[in-house]
């Protein structure tokens, strides 16, 4: 079993390191969507995400962040993320979906 609470607020940010140091904590994750709506400014994301990867690094546990796109991730890791969540269940479906409507639409249009 894993311990890993999610830090979604500035306040959860600036505590990351008192958090990292309770026992049973195995990582921690920063739920950068959440952390945007509960600050009112995106513009202040990346500086508070790259605070949040820097406690996980001195405190030798993990920190994970969400992506969409490959690109991204690959951008995460190179900042310091230890684990990813690359898109989630409504973006991968809507994808499939679209692709899925895309092909039935060349299909049809082939059979003109």
């Amino acid at each position: 079993m894993l311990c890993v609470p999610q830090l979604e607020s500035a306040e959860a940010i600036a505590a990351a390191p008192a958090i990292l140091a309770v026992d049973g904590v195995d990582a921690v994750f920063v739920g950068s969507a959440d952390l945007a709506l509960s600050l009112g400014d995106p513009g202040r994301v990346p500086a508070l995400v790259d605070e949040a990867l820097a406690a996980g690094a001195a405190a030798g546990k993990p920190c994970g962040l969400a992506t969409i796109t490959p690109e991204q991730a690959a951008g995460a890791v190179r900042r310091g993320a230890r684990f990813l969540l690359v898109g989630n269940d409504a973006g991968m479906l809507a994808r499939t979906a679209s692709g899925v409507a895309g092909a039935v639409r060349k299909e049809v249009a082939s059979d003109g």
